[in-house]
């Protein structure tokens, strides 16, 4: 076995200096806060170190940048409460119960009743864990892989800057919802898309198209709200079929996300003539501007206009379903 020269050691040793310089003020502080879960962080940037993974590594660095105050629901203290989806999907399943908007079912409200008993409320148990002391290295990694294959492989992503698939489409989850394989799942749901798409290139149609399909997923809020509950993640959301405005719009998020198809959120906090708020959807459309639509959108209706305050200022922006390229039933 060869001894490696100086000349050979100092090469390697600058390139790896070298490789260092690229991390930014918000990265090199995320790392620090990680504390032992750095590690997991480090693994990430170390496994793009090719120049032909320059993208993926700013990816990569653009993501832990980011980390700082996010926060996600601790899996592990939602166990109890996940009984009682698993409950009503058994339920809907076996025919024993209808899918039914604004419908309470005496069989969920037993069991969730036995589960408090046992365990307590929602608000009294479910903790918080930061991301950035438990992401770990092998999630953000396929995290990333399978958001870049969509930008590549789906016609309909080729027209998305580097910078919207950062913002739209790269991260690795949304809210609150804990970390979990969502990309794999609703990739592989929707994969019939492209092929029903008149215009296999245009993102609009592929938004359009799976926000019909995805009226399966129904609006009936008291059926968790009333309990203090809620279908966290997505494994939840696609047992649950059912909530509120903000559960659907976490699962339009993660459904077009998974698919190439950049689409975020805006919301009202409060209402002046109302005690609630409320939240909607908003796609991204090629030329940057933000279209919304209602998150349920057969309940509320495609029209109208609605005040969109994301990326900077006011702007009126037309519902997406008004585009003459809504497809047909």
């Amino acid at each position: 076995m060869k001894t490696p020269t100086l000349a050979a050691l100092f090469l390697l040793l600058s390139t790896a200096c070298n490789r260092q310089q690229d991390l930014s003020p918000e990265v090199a502080r995320n790392l620090l806060r990680a504390g032992e879960n750095s590690a997991e962080l480090e693994k990430v940037i170390a496994h793009y170190q090719a120049p032909e993974d320059s993208l993926k590594r700013k990816a990569a660095l653009f993501l832990i940048a980011n980390m700082d105050d996010l926060v996600h629901i601790d899996s592990a203290t939602l166990h109890p409460y996940n009984r009682v989806i698993g409950l009503y999907d058994s339920l809907l399943s076996s025919g024993i119960i209808r899918h039914e908007t604004d419908k309470q079912y005496p069989q969920i409200d037993q069991t969730w009743h036995s589960i408090t008993v046992k365990t307590g409320q929602p608000g009294e148990r479910i903790g918080y864990a930061e991301d950035l002391q438990t992401i770990q290295a092998h999630y953000l990694i396929d995290n990333i892989e399978r958001a870049f294959r969509v930008w590549k492989t789906k016609p309909w992503a080729s027209n998305l800057t580097f910078e919207q698939l950062c913002e739209y489409v790269l991260p690795y989850r949304f809210g609150v919802n804990p970390p979990d394989a969502w990309r794999n799942v609703l990739e592989r749901q929707y994969a019939w898309v492209e092929d029903s798409l008149r215009n296999p290139n245009s993102s609009l149609e592929a938004c359009i198209l799976m926000c019909e399909h995805l009226k399966w997923f129904i609006y009936n809020p008291q059926l968790w709200e009333r309990k203090g509950f809620a279908p966290y993640g997505v494994t939840n959301l696609l047992k649950a079929k059912a909530g509120n405005c903000a559960n659907k719009v976490n699962l339009n998020i993660y459904a077009m996300r998974a698919n190439g198809i950049a689409v975020t959120t805006d919301y009202v906090p409060g209402w002046a003539n109302r005690n609630w708020g409320h939240s909607w959807n908003a796609f991204v459309a090629d030329n940057g501007r933000f279209l919304d639509f209602e998150a349920f959108a057969e309940r509320t209706g495609w029209g109208g206009r609605m005040t969109n305050r994301l990326a900077g200022g006011p702007r009126m922006a037309r519902a997406i379903v008004s585009s003459p390229s809504r497809p047909e039933k």
